[in-house]
């Protein structure tokens, strides 16, 4: 009867302690098992690590390895870390992304929030962004219109992503661009720091022309003497330039020639032609100073002393004599009789 006693006592602390044992097991948090079994078809990911795995499976059981230390791991591009095909083939698979972005120059700013809590400012950066996502081996989905919540972050493209096209875009900034993906990048950019950046023109910006010439660094040795208003004679033009060159720019429009010739010996200009050396050539021009001139070597003469005394320039106007303008009383006559003529004619058709 004892025996009995015992052995069912011992029946009951053994269950009691089997209970205790099953609940600490079910209030035990679960373990994400990271090990899981994969399959040996070798189909190779390069790791944002730089690790290669034999295929995604194995990928994905290092990445989940690394989520329990708070490492972000991603597909970097499909195939071999050390394979220069599979970096290529990633590059053009991301310029096939980045050419839609000459789409979204004039697409309309409809911001939409992205699942990785980016805000878009139109769809089209979002679908650019979501091809980007699938090649490295993640989704993007939209999940909602209209900007996220706070803090937003405005999703850029990387310049990197651009190719080499030399296709030059002129901003609003007057900032040339080598291609539209640039200027898009660019103008992203600008947005985010709510400033304005828009398409100008296609093309290079215009550099804005300089009043400044040039600074020649050679001269030819051909004597042409020239006297600078500094009271200095150089042996042509061109050591003038140079002699300009070295002054301050503030100081350069000093600088310039005063003459042609030695500034010792200050050149005087050539007497003007005497009207008895002109040959007799009855041939009369008009000169623009209204009067009629024997012939064209007289009127050069009347030109050299208007130019040396300072008067206004004489040209030829034209190679007759000048034409006599008729006066007003002239004029007032010949209206008085072509009225005259009108009203008698205007009688006889009465009569």
């Amino acid at each position: 009867m004892k025996r009995t006693i015992v052995f069912v006592a011992i029946l009951l602390f053994t269950s009691v302690l089997s209970a205790e044992a099953k609940k600490g097991k079910s209030k035990s948090p679960k373990r994400k098992i990271c090990g899981r079994p994969c399959n040996k078809i070798l189909k190779p990911v390069c790791g944002s690590d730089g690790t290669t795995y034999d295929n995604a499976c194995l990928f994905n059981n290092a990445k989940c390895e690394a989520n329990k230390s708070s490492i972000v791991m991603r597909i970097k591009y499909q195939g071999s870390c050390g394979n220069t095909t599979a970096k290529t083939t990633h590059k053009r698979q991301s310029k096939k992304c980045t050419a839609g972005l000459k789409d979204c120059i004039n697409s309309t700013k409809r911001a939409v929030c992205g699942s990785d809590n980016t805000t878009y400012s139109s769809f089209c950066y979002f679908r650019v962004a979501r091809c980007l996502a699938r090649q490295n081996g993640s989704s993007l989905t939209i999940l909602h219109k209209g900007e996220c919540g706070r803090p937003k972050t405005q999703h850029c493209p990387l310049e990197s992503q651009c190719d080499n096209l030399n296709d030059p875009i002129c901003g609003s900034n007057g900032k040339t661009y080598k291609n539209t993906c640039l200027f898009l990048i660019a103008k992203c950019k600008a947005r985010s720091r709510n400033t304005a950046l828009f398409l100008k023109k296609k093309g290079a910006c215009r550099k804005p022309a300089s009043n400044l010439k040039p600074c020649p660094k050679k001269c030819p040795s051909k004597k042409r003497p020239v006297c600078g208003t500094d009271g200095k004679t150089y042996i042509n033009g061109c050591q003038l330039a140079i002699a300009k060159c070295s002054l301050p720019k503030n100081k350069r429009s000093s600088l310039r020639v005063a003459y042609v010739g030695s500034c010792e010996v200050p050149a005087t200009p050539k007497p003007c032609p005497r009207w008895e050396e002109c040959k007799v050539v009855l041939r009369p021009v008009c000169g623009s100073d209204g009067k009629t001139y024997p012939d064209i070597c007289r009127l050069r003469v009347a030109m050299c002393h208007a130019r040396r005394n300072g008067h206004q320039a004489i040209t030829l106007k034209y190679r007759t004599a000048c034409k006599k303008r008729k006066g007003r009383k002239e004029k007032k006559q010949k209206k008085g009789k072509n009225d005259k003529k009108n009203k008698s004619g205007r009688k006889g058709r009465r009569d």
